[in-house]
């Protein structure tokens, strides 16, 4: 099992958030498992916010709440393989982790002998008043796979 941690700094335009306190970070754990023609894998998403947006409702805005979303692109394909979160409801980890989803997909060996997939992943913050995207609203990672066997 692989694990990988992406930071984006962002800015969050809702009163009270502040510059760069929009700013966030993917945690993904993968796991490959090699087979003749290609390989299985499962890959997880947990999201974290630098400032635990959740609180920025004491300072001006009421109760708001983050969704945090994720898509898988296998690098050949531009057709986005979206997360799951079976129960359709974000769940915390803790005051600042939210599980993403996860997904399991088989990646053919088609000549490539290192594969990569693309992770697009952002959030939307919501609240009585309204939802805001942070700036930049998404970001986008690279990850190098081990070489098919």
């Amino acid at each position: 099992m692989k694990q990988f941690s992406f930071f984006q700094p962002a800015m969050l335009p809702v009163e009270g958030a502040g510059y760069l306190q929009g700013g966030y970070s993917i945690t993904v754990n993968i796991e490959e498992k090699n087979l003749d023609t290609g390989k299985n894998i499962y890959l997880s998403a947990v999201g974290n916010n630098i400032s635990n947006i959740s609180n920025i409702s004491n300072i001006s805005i009421g109760s708001g709440r983050i969704s945090f979303w994720c898509k898988v692109f296998l690098d050949n394909d531009k057709k986005p393989l979206p997360l799951s979160n079976k129960n359709k409801n974000m769940m915390y980890l803790n005051k600042m982790e939210h599980y993403i989803g996860d997904i399991n997909f088989f990646l053919e060996k088609k000549g490539l002998t290192t594969p990569i997939i693309i992770l697009e992943s952002g959030y939307i913050y919501s609240s009585y008043i309204g939802s805001a995207s942070p700036i930049p609203s998404s970001m986008k990672r690279k990850i190098i796979l081990t070489p098919f066997k």
